[in-house]
C-alpha cells in the first residue's frame, strides 16, 4: 500500500537531513544520526544528531482540494569545544539542505522559513549545544484522498 503524502513528506525530510555531512558540502556531520520521534536521551557517542517530529497539521478546504500544512519540529544536539559556533553551523546547514529542493521532489508547494525556537548550551566536563527548530511544509491533495498529491 502506498504511503500518505504526509508520510512521504516526513520521509523525504528525514532523508534530506541525512545528507548533512561535510562530504556533501555542509559544515557539520548532523546527518550522521537522524531519528524520528526519539524517545530516549542523546548519548555523547550519538552526537551530532537530530530528531524529526511531525507535531501537527492544519487543513484548508478549497473546492475539491485540501491544502494541508504539516508542522515539523527538529531538535539538533552537538558536542564540541565550540558548541555555540557548531550550533549556528547546524542551523545554517539545515536551511541549506531544505533549500536544495523546497518542494521535496514535487510533494510540497511551500516551505516556511525555519524558526529557531530555542538554543541552549551546557558545559560540564565537555561543551554541549542544542537547537529546537520549527517549520511548516504545505502540500495539496484532492479532498479526502491523502495518498495522492494534487
Amino acid at each position: 500500500m502506498p504511503s500518505s503524502v504526509r508520510q512521504q513528506i516526513v520521509d523525504a525530510f528525514i532523508t534530506r537531513m541525512r545528507t548533512i555531512k561535510t562530504i556533501n558540502g555542509y559544515e557539520t556531520e548532523l546527518g550522521s544520526n537522524v531519528t524520528e520521534w526519539r524517545a530516549t536521551e542523546w548519548q555523547e557517542s550519538e552526537l551530532p544528531g537530530c530528531d524529526v517530529r511531525d507535531t501537527g497539521e492544519s487543513t484548508e478546504v478549497k473546492g475539491q482540494y485540501h491544502y494541508n500544512t504539516v508542522s515539523i519540529e527538529l531538535e539538533a544536539k552537538v558536542q564540541s569545544a565550540t558548541a555555540p559556533d557548531v550550533v549556528r553551523d547546524v542551523i545554517a546547514d539545515i536551511n541549506k539542505a531544505i533549500g536544495t529542493d523546497p518542494s521535496f521532489g514535487g510533494l510540497a508547494y511551500n516551505v516556511t522559513p525555519v524558526e529557531n525556537e530555542s538554543i541552549d548550551f551546557e558545559k560540564k566536563d565537555k561543551s554541549f549545544g542544542g537547537v529546537l527548530m520549527k517549520l511548516d511544509i504545505s502540500y495539496r491533495i484532492k479532498a479526502f484522498k491523502p495518498y495522492t498529491v494534487a
